[in-house]
């Protein structure tokens, strides 16, 4: 069997650490917005969550990168590219915009409009996976 390539194992990496990001946002969001420290966690759970989602971003599109390899193993793949590098955009700024916006939002908004990115990057994460497995029949593991 041929070795995952290092740029596949990378990935990996990022997929399960952006996976916990997720995961601990949505929990901070599930507790009572009327606990003292609330917002305070909901806080250090998206800041985490940016911080993931960055150094996801920077590791596939690197030019040793995930991407790369696909686009180079799998060209006809081009056009799934294309849409998760436009995601990594996109998202990012829905992120930065929350971030900035966050100290001010009523609690049910906050919640709402996070659970809409987690949303996006649920479906991000599962056209990720769908995509290493077109290029290379490899399921890309990591939790969830």
């Amino acid at each position: 069997m041929e070795a995952i390539p290092q740029s596949f194992e990378a990935a990996r990496k990022r997929r399960i650490e952006l996976h916990d990001a997720m995961a601990g946002l949505e929990t901070a969001l599930a507790r009572p917005s009327a606990a003292t420290d609330w917002r305070v966690d909901v806080s250090e759970n998206l800041a985490n969550l940016v911080g993931a989602y960055e150094s996801h971003i920077d590791e596939v599109e690197a030019p040793t990168g995930i991407l790369q390899d696909v686009l180079e193993d799998a060209p006809r793949l081009a056009n799934y590219v294309d849409i998760l590098r436009g995601d990594h955009i996109t998202v990012m700024a829905e992120l930065a915009r929350l971030m900035s916006a966050a100290p001010e939002l009523e609690a049910r908004e906050l919640r709402e409009t996070a659970t809409g990115i987690l949303g996006d990057l649920v479906r991000h994460r599962q056209l990720g996976a769908d995509l290493v497995w077109d290029a290379v029949l490899l399921d890309i593991g990591g939790r969830g």
